[in-house]
């Protein structure tokens, strides 16, 4: 929660900074107003993402459930970022790895120009685990690499990512036709399909790659 002036300055360098750095939008929250939810952690234990018990900063390893969500609360407010990725179609494997690189990269850059001596406490979560290494070193059981660089994310916090993507603005965009066949449009490069208007991608789809934003929770004292 913002408390004074002087903090409401700090959220705007915050947000301003992240935006210059790459972000497409960037918005500050109180935390009271980001939903948790236990429930979330099945989710983590599909293990569709194939990183639970394999990352250092995903469920299991990350700790209890109800712990994350009480840490959560114990900050004031959050910056909460996000990047947009442009697919050729829902199949666009390389778009996506494109869009993911940018992504991850952004957040390593917010990471480190946070001043945190600014803050008490500083808490930056990402979308989906940790990416420092390629391998994390969870794997084979040693302890992490890089723990003062190693990033958890908002869904192994309980976070309603969705909602909160949707309270700060942050929604998906979209277009796309019903088939494979017409989604798919061989003319021309990748480069002359991404340089088209929104409005003539009725054979693409415009996706926000992440509609699990990052967000950075710092407490000001």
């Amino acid at each position: 929660m913002v408390k004074n002036i002087a903090d409401t300055k700090i959220l705007e360098n915050l947000v301003k900074k992240v935006l210059e750095l790459g972000a497409d939008h960037a918005a500050a929250i109180p935390v009271s107003k980001i939903e948790t939810d236990a429930g979330f952690r099945s989710l983590c234990e599909q293990n569709t993402c194939g990183r639970y018990g394999k990352c250092w900063t995903c469920p299991p390893d990350v700790g209890d459930i109800d712990t994350l969500m009480k840490t959560i609360r114990t900050f004031d407010y959050a910056v909460v970022y996000q990047t947009i990725g442009m697919l050729e179609d829902s199949y666009d494997i390389e778009g996506m790895e494109e869009a993911a690189k940018k992504h991850n990269l952004l957040i390593r850059r917010m990471a480190e120009a946070v001043n945190e001596d600014s803050f008490v406490r500083i808490l930056h979560l990402g979308a989906g685990g940790c990416n420092i290494c390629p391998v994390c070193a969870r794997v084979e059981n040693h302890p992490c690499r890089f723990p003062d660089m190693a990033i958890s994310s908002l869904e192994a916090h309980g976070i309603n990512v969705s909602r909160l993507a949707v309270g700060c603005g942050m929604g998906i965009i979209y277009q796309e036709t019903n088939t494979r066949e017409k989604r798919k449009d061989d003319s021309g490069t990748r480069e002359q399909k991404r340089s088209k208007p929104i409005e003539e991608k009725e054979s693409f789809r415009w996706l926000n790659e992440n509609p699990n934003p990052p967000a950075m929770l710092g407490r000001i004292e």
